[in-house]
């Protein structure tokens, strides 16, 4: 077995190391916005797909410790963004993702906010 070929067999069966780091990028509309990330090298792992958490928080809140609901899950491995739609309005969130291999789902990243301060009309 030529040697990239057998460091991808044993990085398709080790745990992911890395985490990628969605960004905001801006709001679509009052309802709708767009995250992106950066693709994992391979040598943290052979990452499969994406999972992304949401959380709500009120505008005239602290953000709380209440837990992330699953948002959705991207099963194309290169994948690098996202547009999320049917928000609140005057709402702010907070996105958070990891990747996922068959070795399960890797670290979370640190959330990062989206909310009224983002929206250009």
């Amino acid at each position: 077995m030529p040697d990239e070929q057998y460091k991808r067999y044993v990085l398709y069966f080790l745990a992911l190391t890395g985490t990628p780091q969605p960004v905001v990028q801006r709001f679509y509309s009052p309802t709708a916005v767009k995250v992106t990330w950066g693709l994992l090298p391979d040598s943290q792992g052979i990452v499969t797909g994406y999972k992304l958490h949401l959380k709500e928080i009120p505008l005239t809140s602290e953000p709380t410790n209440d837990p992330f609901e699953v948002f959705g899950q991207i099963e194309n491995a290169s994948q690098t963004s996202l547009v999320i739609q049917n928000l609140s309005i005057f709402t702010t969130y907070q996105i958070r993702m990891a990747s996922y291999s068959s070795k399960g789902v890797g670290h979370y990243s640190d959330p990062v906010t989206a909310g009224k301060q983002n929206l250009s009309l």
